[in-house]
């Protein structure tokens, strides 16, 4: 099955025994079947696409917000239903505005596309983690409680700081983690605990990780904030 010069597809037929003008017949429809499957494929390939693209960061290739929406609704009534832990880590690039105005939207974008791949490199194949805005990241970490969140958030801490993409200066990243039931009864107030508990974070000096103790307080810092690697005040 082909579509102009292309192979979409193989249909492969075992037909009885038939005389010639029989094969004939049986072989022109067969073409006309295998020319409409081609166009069948072809359709449900794009139609992939454009759904994958549509839940695509296309920038850092992580899922969107748009994809986080949804996903973060699965999970919280997953948790709910089954009783089990849920934790959200919210992640924010240190002065990013900063690094963009300083040395360009460009070392910018190489921050953000390596401090992405830093994260998702570290992650377990059941977390998840989304672009949901700017140079705001976010993972979901399902059967997880906020202690082993904070954990992780911490050696991802560790690693972004390590890491600078080259041609641009070392990155920071502060972290808010929040946890379903204990911070907060739904996916919007999960969400605003961890990020109550990210602005903290920022507060207390950045580059640190900071636990949400519940929906109404900023939380517990669990690790120190290091000196910030650029002394421009400006930036998130």
């Amino acid at each position: 099955m082909s579509l102009g010069a292309r192979l979409v597809g193989v249909l492969e037929c075992e037909l009885p025994s038939t005389g010639d003008d029989d094969a004939s017949d049986i072989a022109a429809v067969l073409e006309a079947l295998a020319v409409h499957a081609a166009a069948s494929l072809e359709s449900a390939r794009m139609h992939e696409q454009t759904k994958e693209a549509s839940l695509t960061d296309a920038l850092t290739g992580l899922a969107n917000r748009r994809a986080f929406d949804h996903d973060l609704d699965t999970e919280v009534h997953r948790a709910q239903r089954y009783h089990r832990p849920l934790s959200v880590i919210y992640v924010d690039l240190d002065d990013f505005k900063s690094l963009n105005d300083t040395y360009g939207h460009r070392s910018g974008d190489l921050a953000l596309q390596s401090a992405a791949a830093t994260l998702r490199a570290g992650l377990r194949d059941s977390d998840r983690i989304y672009r949901v805005g700017g140079e705001e990241l976010v993972v979901i970490a399902p059967e997880t409680t906020a202690g082993q969140a904070a954990a992780t958030a911490e050696r991802l801490r560790r690693a972004i700081e390590e890491c600078a993409p080259v041609g641009t200066p070392r990155i920071t990243a502060s972290f808010g983690v929040a946890e379903l039931p204990g911070n907060a009864a739904d996916g919007a107030a999960l969400l605003r605990a961890a990020d109550r508990a990210l602005y903290a974070a920022k507060n207390r000096g950045r580059n640190c990780v900071i636990v949400s103790r519940d929906a109404g307080v900023d939380g517990a810092a669990v690790s120190r904030p290091m000196p910030a690697p650029r002394t421009a005040a400006s930036g998130g």
